[in-house]
């Protein structure tokens, strides 16, 4: 799978933004966006070893989460 790792992490960011924009209701999904940050941290390390196989599965992992 082709997904350039900035383009993903500006989304996380983006997410992240309406969620603090949504006060008291925007919980859940900050604990998605801790999650989907924390994935993709693994992601990059994945990437930097070439583990390409894994760095995949951690972008499926986050596209769910988002």
């Amino acid at each position: 799978m082709i997904v350039d790792l900035k383009d993903l992490e500006d989304e996380i960011k983006m997410v992240k933004g309406l969620a603090k924009d949504a006060g008291s209701d925007g919980r859940a999904m900050l604990r998605s966006v801790k999650q989907a940050e924390s994935l993709l941290n693994k992601a990059k390390l994945a990437e930097a070893k070439g583990d390409f196989k894994k760095e995949d599965e951690l972008i499926e992992q986050i596209r769910s989460l988002l």
